[in-house]
């Protein structure tokens, strides 16, 4: 999982990207091109046109992020691997934040850590990065930023 932290004018943004998706999609790559050239030689090679019209739609990383504007509130974003149908995106307004914790979870017998921000009006709690799992330091980094906003 790689990690990135950028920060300018009272704008902060902690974006995650998952790694073993780059590892998986290199032997999606190297298979694909394993099938066109195999396929070729086929009186059936329209066939290879297929897979060929999915690769618009499917991303091969998964990335979530925190942007956090002073003042004004904290964006989520969600990126998965579908490009058109798993995007969200959510603005809560510092207003509207109740309360804002890192919880321990438990998945089997891994413990996890899971910052969740809990909105006044509707008790909604809404979770960052709800996919990938970054750890106790990242999360208390973004908790503190905001706080501060």
């Amino acid at each position: 999982m790689r990690i990135s932290v950028k920060k300018s004018n009272g704008v902060t943004s902690y974006k995650l990207t998952s790694d073993l998706d780059y590892i998986a999609a290199l032997g999606q790559v190297f298979l694909f091109v394993i099938f066109i050239y195999t396929s070729l030689a086929s009186p059936l090679w329209y066939l290879t046109l297929v897979p060929l019209l999915c690769i618009p739609v499917i991303r091969l990383h998964t990335t979530e992020s925190v942007l956090v504007v002073t003042g004004l509130g904290v964006q989520l974003e969600e990126r998965g691997r579908l490009r058109y149908w798993s995007d969200c995106d959510k603005f809560i307004a510092v207003d509207d934040i109740r309360a804002v914790f890192i919880n321990e979870i438990f998945e089997g017998c891994q413990v996890n850590y899971v910052l969740q921000i809990i909105l006044k009006k509707s008790n909604e709690v809404c979770l960052a990065f709800r996919y990938l799992r970054p750890g106790a330091h990242t999360l208390r980094q973004v908790w503190k930023c905001i706080e501060r906003a």
